[in-house]
């Protein structure tokens, strides 16, 4: 008997160890972040429409490689791209956001664009005459040359149009948010799945145990 019950004792803990619990802490698992996200210091946030027929800030000075933003208020507006001497009408091969309609608050969906080169860019919104009310700005002005004053000045007098095809940007999720059909937090296996998981592991290690004392007692 003796003998048997130091067999026991040595063979019931390494018994254990090796079946361990087998219900673990569920896995977690991180999905894709926004191509932009928040706290970057190379996006610029561009406020449209809030609190007027306006861009703010109406002036950037942008790095290569950095990302502008625009984030849309109500009613309805857009961003397009033209040239200083030709305020308030499309530039070819320019930038257009499309319009972006919002009911109220700031809209879930922001236009990004990435800036490539230190070339002037000048914008204006195409909606009504909001291009003439002075809704316009300008990234990376050259200094002691054209400035968004002058460009405001001179689109008083013009009639604004709208390009035919959206391009040049990005629109999506603002930064620092994701999509309401995913999210940015980390997702764990279902926690059902690791209750049973801890449940069969007690029971393996109780089963285990029986056996070892049912071969104990046969020596």
């Amino acid at each position: 008997m003796l003998p048997a019950l130091a067999l026991l004792a040595t063979l019931l803990p390494l018994a254990l160890a090796q079946y361990g619990d087998s219900g673990s802490s569920p896995t977690s698992t991180k999905s894709s972040s926004p191509a932009v996200s928040s706290g970057d210091p190379g996006v610029h946030i561009v406020e449209v429409g809030n609190g007027g027929t306006k861009f703010t800030p109406d002036t950037l000075n942008v790095i290569v490689g950095e990302h502008v933003e625009f984030r849309f208020s109500p009613q309805n507006h857009s961003v397009v791209q033209s040239s200083f001497e030709e305020p308030c009408v499309p530039k070819d091969q320019g930038v257009f956001s499309g319009f972006q309609p919002v009911q109220s608050g700031v809209g879930t969906q922001g236009w990004t664009l990435r800036i490539n080169d230190t070339s002037s860019i000048w914008l204006y919104c195409s909606q009504g005459k909001h291009c003439q009310n002075g809704m316009s700005m300008v990234i990376n002005p050259i200094p002691n040359k054209n400035n968004i004053a002058a460009y405001k000045l001179a689109s008083a007098n013009t009639t604004s149009s709208s390009p035919a095809i959206i391009q040049g940007g990005r629109l999506g999720p603002l930064s620092g948010s994701s999509p309401s059909s995913s999210s940015s937090s980390s997702a764990s296996t279902p926690t059902g799945a690791g209750v049973r998981g801890v449940a069969l592991g007690d029971a393996g290690r109780f089963i285990l145990a029986i056996g070892v004392l049912a071969a104990a007692s046969m020596l």
